[in-house]
């Protein structure tokens, strides 16, 4: 028996396909999703892995190897004699070592060991969002009247979880549909392993929701008066530095780690910053606002480390310093219902907008 693994879907597609691995054997022949999904252009269909200098291309080559030796031992141990093994216990000690699926099939503890063992594939802020789904879900489990498993998750649960989201913990329709969305792709997964057949959650009506969120921008003087700003302490100030270098590129709190002398180029004397998106894997040339130059090159174009939290929680602090005082009025949806909620612009301030000076 010798696994081999190849894509749903054929060389032509477009989009990103599952990774399958077929089992051979005596007539039988058992298929299982490995849990991966790559663009078919990035897969070597003679080697059955993911091309060299592909993204991610050693992580996930070394997780299939050990789908495949896995699968031979599984294979050689639940071999009795000359006897062959069950397909189904095959499909399930291979789920129970490899995907940290429990032999009892309980959904969350399968939603759990799925994501951790995916820990090292998943971009670090999917991992924490369906790590932060598992907790809801969990904390969901403890006070429904029903017990949270694969035959529970149907239009009464939507409905309860719903109603759990906005009325007990006072979230937006956005946060649960992101909730939705990730209970889906949990319960896809499951299904892909023949673990869940209860297929209500594919239901038109069991969808993830998700209305347009209120957006405030600077303008060119205010962001001059945050330059300006007489800020007390070194935090507050090293906050001002990351945050005006993100406004003038138009990149990401999680990509200012990225900046480096080595991401620094100069084409036709203009300093350009060339890096890789975190969130969307595409890489970027951007021109250096003058402002921008002079913090980096200040600091040797490494930025000082700063954790989100921190970061947010001082952007506040000189924001108010800087007498960004505006009111500014967002919709927010209330358990349900939509209210006009009026806010000071600073506590909104945001290191994502492109600014003109």
């Amino acid at each position: 028996m010798d696994p081999k693994f190849y894509l749903k879907h054929n060389k032509n597609s477009k989009k990103k396909t599952p990774i399958y691995m077929s089992c051979r054997f005596k007539g039988n022949n058992l298929k299982i999703a490995v849990g991966l999904k790559v663009l078919p252009s990035n897969w070597s269909f003679d080697k059955q892995r993911l091309k060299r200098g592909v993204y991610k291309a050693f992580e996930i080559n070394s997780y299939i190897d050990r789908c495949y030796s896995e699968m031979k031992e599984i294979f050689y141990e639940l071999k009795n004699g000359e006897g062959l093994p069950q397909i189904y216990l095959l499909r399930k000690e291979f789920n129970h070592r490899v995907m940290g699926v429990p032999r009892n099939d309980d959904l969350l503890s399968f939603f759990k060991k799925h994501v951790e063992s995916q820990e090292d594939i998943l971009a670090r802020a999917t991992y924490c969002d369906y790590m932060l789904t598992f907790r809801v879900l969990k904390e969901f489990d403890q006070q429904w009247k029903r017990k949270v498993d694969y035959n529970t998750i149907d239009l009464e649960f939507y409905d309860d979880f719903r109603t759990f989201i906005l009325s007990t913990k006072k979230q937006s329709l956005n946060t649960f549909g992101k909730r939705i969305k990730v209970i889906r792709t949990i319960l896809n997964a499951a299904t892909e392993r023949k673990m869940n057949f209860n297929f209500a959650y594919k239901s038109r009506h069991f969808k993830y929701v998700q209305i347009e969120s209120d957006h405030i921008f600077l303008t060119p003087e205010e962001l001059k008066m945050i330059i300006d700003a007489n800020l007390k302490t070194k935090n507050q100030k090293k906050a001002r530095d990351i945050f005006i270098v993100c406004c003038l590129c138009g990149i990401r709190f999680s990509d200012y780690t990225q900046i480096m002398p080595s991401n620094i180029l100069t084409i036709k004397g203009q300093k350009m910053l060339y890096i890789r998106m975190k969130k969307t894997k595409t890489r970027i040339t951007i021109p250096l606002h003058s402002k921008a130059i002079e913090i980096l090159e200040k600091c040797d174009y490494i930025l000082p480390k700063m954790s989100n939290g921190y970061f947010n929680s001082f952007l506040k602090q000189i924001g108010k310093i800087a007498a960004i005082k505006d009111d500014v009025i967002f919709t927010r949806n209330i358990c349900g219902k939509e209210k006009e909620v009026r806010y000071k612009k600073y506590e909104f301030l945001l290191p994502v907008w492109i600014i003109q000076l």
